[in-house]
């Protein structure tokens, strides 16, 4: 798990401020979609977007990885 968490954590430093923040925001503060979206300035729909890029970007760096790891 620790492992997993390292991975992660250098994923998401990978990702641009803006994404790490609206991450952040949503998955840690738990600060909705529509209310976010306003204080970043986008429509909510944009922001979704973001969000899923950013969880997406992660996902890979760390498929990415243990593809490596495996065929070590």
């Amino acid at each position: 798990f620790a492992l997993f968490l390292a991975m992660y954590l250098q994923a998401y430093r990978g990702l641009s401020e803006r994404e790490r923040f609206v991450l952040h925001m949503v998955e840690v503060r738990g600060l909705r979609y529509a209310e976010l979206a306003k204080v970043v300035g986008i429509r909510p729909e944009a922001l979704k977007m973001v969000v899923f890029r950013a969880r997406r970007r992660i996902a890979k760096q760390i498929e990415s990885r243990l593809a490596v790891s495996a065929a070590s």
